[in-house]
């Protein structure tokens, strides 16, 4: 056993006992040839993840020591191990990610309506057939994560979720940082609509949009989503699957105890 694993494995003693220092020693010790370990075994690693992934490793024994068995290997070896496995994930998700934004990063979504009154302002103000593109959704991450940090010291279930804000964090910046918020407006007699784009593709989604959109003059929103509702409401019909649902129940001779009170109402 080398000497940095005899260190970490005394440290893990102490922390065993309760040593008030045992925590910070074991940072000390371990962060920076963790670190080091994984940036060599692992390729295509970040520096900012493998900091990460040897922090949750080491903060995890902190919180868990009782998991880590010195008669079976090293601290050492037990920290690196667990941070390797981290590090692979967190390679592989960003691989990911960057496929799914080369994939999708052609889509355009159009909403039926938006609670932002500043934006639907906009929206109606514009001229037929003009467009414009406003801001990207980092705001609307960031509300969500202000969210959270107004529930972490109070009692409220906000606080639970707590954890997720280094997520979201990190959603805002790869993710919501690029996808674009824009207001569109077909015709005279339609209102504005609101889309999102990916930065790459913004303009040749809000053409796309417009083009769509004037096919219906009166309503002035995209004709292929009307087409994709009326055959969805068709083919997967509310009353046909709940009629299906209930056939099984009255099988298992509970015709209506699933069923809500206005539904059996003479």
């Amino acid at each position: 056993m080398s000497k940095l694993g005899e260190r970490l494995n005394e440290i893990h003693g102490r922390l065993i006992q309760g040593s008030r220092t045992a925590s910070l020693d074991l940072f000390r010790e371990a962060l920076g040839p963790v670190i080091g370990h994984l940036m060599r075994a692992v390729d295509g690693l970040t520096e900012e993840e493998a900091h990460d992934c040897a922090m949750e490793a080491i903060i995890g024994h902190i919180n868990q020591p009782d998991t880590f068995d010195p008669a079976k290997s090293s601290l050492w070896t037990f920290l690196c191990m667990i941070a390797q496995g981290d590090a692979r994930d967190a390679v592989r998700k960003r691989l990911e990610h960057g496929r799914l934004m080369e994939k999708h990063g052609y889509n355009i979504f159009v909403p039926s309506d938006t609670s932002n009154a500043a934006i639907k302002t906009i929206a109606n103000a514009l001229r037929p057939l003009q467009y414009a593109v406003l801001t990207n959704t980092e705001y609307v991450i960031n509300g969500y994560t202000k969210y959270l940090d107004e529930g972490n010291l109070s009692d409220s279930y906000r606080g639970q979720y707590r954890d997720f804000r280094p997520k979201l964090k990190a959603f805002t910046k790869e993710v919501a940082s690029k996808v674009l918020i824009g207001v569109y407006k077909a015709s005279h007699f339609s209102p504005g609509n609101i889309f999102y784009a990916h930065e790459d593709h913004v303009h040749e989604a809000a053409l796309i949009a417009i083009a769509d959109s004037a096919l219906q003059e009166h309503r002035g929103f995209p004709n292929l989503i009307d087409i994709a509702d009326r055959l969805c409401r068709g083919t997967f019909e509310p009353s046909g699957i709940a009629a299906s649902v209930n056939a099984v129940f009255a099988e298992k001779g509970e015709p209506f105890r699933y069923l809500l009170e206005r539904s059996t109402r003479a």
